[in-house]
């Protein structure tokens, strides 16, 4: 006849249903669990106490018209679209995907990033880190400012 098990039962009841007989397999049990109790308490604790809340989701947000705030880390590629694009920085942000570019912006007339925050990080590990592409035709410029680290598995800034 089949017993199910219920966590719910206790130590003692749920090794009597399970058929041990020995106190060592109980004891090893019941230590295994109180270990794992243990840690799972202490690292909600440590969570609550230090304020974690979960990932923290930041990117290239647009701040009005044609400009971008970057911050936050991110580790998804961002991409800025636009004409007459204009990206600023803040000294949170530290992107770094495991594929593609970290910041790639595509814009026509005027193109500008700028990082006088010395951000963290724009880095890609198997990407390029900063890839600006300027699709004027006549004219229109590109300004690139940085006191950050601009890395990349392939090219730390590629500018076609």
């Amino acid at each position: 006849m089949y017993a199910p098990i219920s966590r719910g039962l206790g130590f003692w009841e749920d090794s009597k249903i399970r058929g041990e007989k020995s106190t060592a397999a109980l004891g090893a049990r019941m230590a295994n669990s109180v270990k794992r109790q243990i840690l799972l308490s202490t690292t909600m604790l440590a969570g609550a106490l230090s304020g974690y809340t979960g990932r923290a989701y930041a990117a290239c947000v647009n701040t009005s018209g044609s400009t971008y705030l970057c911050s936050g880390t991110e580790v998804v590629p961002q991409t800025i679209n636009t004409a007459n694009a204009t990206v600023i920085t803040d000294s949170t942000m530290d992107f770094n995907p495991m594929f593609g570019n970290a910041l790639s912006i595509r814009s026509s007339g005027d193109v500008s990033y700028t990082d006088n925050d010395a951000s963290t990080y724009l880095r890609s590990s198997n990407g390029v880190g900063l890839a600006v592409t300027n699709d004027s035709v006549g004219a229109g410029s590109t300004h690139i400012t940085t006191a950050g680290v601009i890395d990349g598995g392939r090219y730390g800034m590629i500018i076609p």
